[in-house]
């Protein structure tokens, strides 16, 4: 497995190789190869706990499936339906990401300024939550 790190343009990525090998009549032959790109290393940064206030609710993913948003203290808390919970660790005022774990959730406003969605990348994934309580 080799590690690939590069640029493009103004950003950094890295990319992982893995080459599964067979060898035959006494020669190693590449039989599959398998590309996927490393999820960008992500740093906290300091946000006043108030901030999470507007964020916690009930917001839906999917009929029947939603993604619970809590302060606890200092911290936000997920936890998707049937699912165990995680830290939400602050990258920005209003997007977060779970440590290990390729994912980024952005909470959006309305005109009003009120929290009334959150959008999820995740896996070149983009879902957009509504927020139901």
């Amino acid at each position: 497995m080799d590690v690939f790190r590069g640029e493009f343009g103004e950003g950094s990525f890295q990319s992982r190789f893995t080459d599964t090998l067979l060898k035959s009549k006494g020669n190693w032959r590449v039989v599959a190869r398998h590309y996927s790109r490393l999820p960008p290393e992500r740093t906290a940064i300091k946000l006043d706990p108030k901030v999470y206030d507007a964020y916690s609710g009930q917001y839906e993913l999917a009929p029947g499936f939603f993604l619970n948003i809590t302060r606890a203290g200092d911290r936000l808390i997920t936890q998707a339906t049937g699912q165990p919970q995680y830290e939400l660790l602050p990258e920005s005022e209003i997007a977060f990401f779970i440590k290990d774990i390729s994912a980024l959730f952005v909470f959006m406003r309305n005109e009003q300024g009120e929290v009334s969605q959150l959008i999820t990348i995740q896996d070149g994934r983009i879902i957009s939550a509504k927020k139901t309580k």
